[in-house]
């Protein structure tokens, strides 16, 4: 939930968004703030370069500035809560929207091979990118020409020849999508091309060995 009136007397965001989800945990920085008022805390959170987050008292006027929210098994009852981003800026996650889907998206600086890649997604508890809909294969095409480079998705055969699943929930791709999604004659990569990655001239799939080192994405959802 943006907060406009808020934002417009601010002045230095487009929008502050206040946390409703009772698994993301509020993580102070230690910096406490008191006989201010609601537009003084949002400002002292902008001024503070670690500060992505922060918390107000209403009755007591106090301000608590705060680090990005982490994901907790617990729940948590947020009150008067509020994020400077949709997606996480510390770990460079971007935000990128195509129809109603809006995914939070960090590219790789280098290239890797597949299962390093998966490691790298899941510290930052994200998924590597998946391609289960016509809008993400969109967003997929957009980030590709933005960076003019090939990236590892979330797809492989690796459990069994020429049955492609994806990487985070173990779905199956159905055959008509992968007609649409991969490019001329491909997977054709036999029993040792069992990863998938995209390619930037066909902007569509091809399968390669898993040992290759391409640049991957990771994906998580934005934050409210």
């Amino acid at each position: 939930m943006c907060v406009p009136g808020l934002t417009s007397a601010v002045g230095s965001l487009s929008q502050f968004w206040l946390l409703t989800d009772p698994h993301l945990k509020f993580v102070p920085l230690g910096v406490e703030l008191s006989g201010i008022d609601q537009l003084n805390c949002a400002r002292s959170c902008l001024r503070n370069s670690s500060c992505y987050t922060f918390a107000f008292n209403d009755a007591l006027h106090a301000c608590t500035l705060g680090s990005w929210p982490v994901r907790s098994n617990t729940t948590t009852v947020h009150v008067n809560t509020f994020a400077t981003h949709l997606c996480n800026p510390v770990a460079q996650f971007s935000l990128y929207q195509s129809g109603d889907v809006r995914l939070c998206v960090r590219a790789s600086p280098g290239g890797d091979n597949f299962p390093n890649g998966q490691a790298a997604c899941k510290a930052f508890g994200a998924i590597m990118y998946t391609t289960k809909t016509p809008e993400k294969m969109n967003l997929l095409k957009t980030i590709g020409k933005q960076y003019n480079d090939m990236f590892w998705v979330g797809l492989t055969d690796i459990e069994t020849e020429n049955v492609f699943k994806y990487t985070d929930d173990g779905s199956v791709l159905s055959d008509s999508w992968r007609k649409a999604i991969f490019g001329p004659g491909e997977p054709n990569g036999g029993t040792g091309d069992n990863c998938v990655y995209w390619d930037r001239t066909t902007t569509l799939l091809m399968d390669d060995t898993c040992s290759d080192g391409y640049r991957f994405l990771c994906e998580m959802p934005v934050l409210f």
